[in-house]
């Protein structure tokens, strides 16, 4: 979901005459003593990993992310990240890896092995991609003796050590403060789903046809609305 999100809607070119999908890493930090930049995929996102780096003018870089047979994460870096900006794409989503089905446990043991492996390995900063942010339902305690997982999860990827999460459509808001570390970026891509919808689907429906917007629940009410 979160490749189609990034990818299909298309917007008006931006003041510099860019694309906001077209940018380069250099646009983003201009000041060459920065260091490099490394951009890692997980197994969840490998589509999109490819074509954030083909807008950004890079490549992908090379990592074997396997299972033993036992199930383990298995994972070999084939790039130096010593003092290096690395971005990790990882959904922690159900989704298929390999030959194996996956589910958001895998993906989410996965993203912290990986970031654990950059800090091992002397990254300068670990920024966590992360379009579609698993637990993010249970962001509350709705009755006695359950946890809030958003929290958990918040917790164990700051004491992975990520600097930076960048998340797409959090399913609350409110995620964003169980970080209490490392910021986080909840990008919305409500403008061009809209913009998606009112230029694609619409003009498909009968011209009399009554469009409805549902929410499948309150804490997506906002959105709905928007």
């Amino acid at each position: 979901s979160g490749l189609h999100a990034m990818s299909t809607p298309k917007s008006p070119p931006s003041p510099t005459g860019k694309h906001k999908y077209e940018r380069k890493v250099s646009d983003f930090f201009p000041n060459a003593e920065t260091g490099h930049f490394e951009l890692i995929a997980g197994n969840s996102n490998p589509e999109l990993a490819e074509q954030i780096a083909q807008n950004l003018g890079i490549k992908v870089s090379s990592a074997d992310i396997k299972n033993f047979n036992d199930g383990e994460c298995n994972i070999k870096l084939h790039t130096s990240v010593r003092d290096a900006h690395v971005f990790v794409i990882q959904s922690t989503c159900p989704g298929k890896g390999g030959n194996n089905n996956r589910s958001i446990n895998d993906h989410i043991m996965e993203l912290y092995l990986l970031v654990r492996c950059f800090r091992r390995a002397s990254a300068r900063t670990v920024t966590a991609v992360i379009p579609y942010y698993g637990y993010a339902r249970q962001d509350e305690k709705t009755r006695p003796r359950v946890p809030i997982a958003a929290s958990d999860i918040a917790m164990l990827l700051e004491a992975a050590g990520c600097d930076r999460i960048l998340a797409v459509d959090l399913h609350s808001a409110q995620i964003q403060g169980q970080f209490q570390q490392c910021p986080v970026d909840n990008l919305s891509m409500f403008e061009d789903f809209a913009e998606y919808f009112v230029g694609k689907v619409v003009p498909r429906l009968a011209p009399d046809a009554e469009v409805a917007v549902v929410s499948p629940d309150a804490d997506g009410t906002a959105r709905a609305k928007f």
